[in-house]
């Protein structure tokens, strides 16, 4: 980690692992492999090992889902359609969370990997971006 640090190789080492995320998003395993000052880490990743590793995640998200309906009062059958964005609705574990939840059919996803950074960027032309920030 020191060498990671000491040669700004953190931006390095998160491409490497969103390589690899995405990857796994279309692939039952995937090979990791990260270089730089003298550091070389290599690894065969199924996609298993990377849900088991981010199954904490995976029920938070299972149950704040839960929670949001209950807030608002209305079951998932009653939801017409479930628009997924962001690179982490790539995840298949992440995907058969609202399949399960509301059905395939009701599920529409578009501008994985850039919407969040437009939506971000509508937010910052806004006059008063304090409104966004509770």
């Amino acid at each position: 980690m020191i060498a990671v640090i000491e040669n700004e190789l953190g931006y390095p080492l998160y491409d490497a692992v969103g390589q690899l995320k995405r990857s796994l998003s279309t692939d039952e395993r995937a090979h990791f492999h990260f270089a730089g000052a003298g550091l070389e880490i290599e690894a065969d990743v199924t996609r298993a090992e990377f849900e088991a590793w981010i199954a904490d995640d995976l029920a938070r998200i299972e149950a704040s889902v839960g929670q949001a309906l209950a807030k608002a009062g209305v079951a998932a059958g009653a939801i017409d359609r479930v628009f997924l964005t962001g690179g982490s609705s790539l995840i298949p574990a992440i995907r058969g969370i609202f399949d399960r939840l509301f059905g395939s059919d009701r599920i529409a996803t578009g501008g994985e990997l850039t919407s969040i950074a437009h939506g971000l960027a509508l937010i910052g032309q806004e006059p008063n971006i304090a409104e966004w920030a509770a």
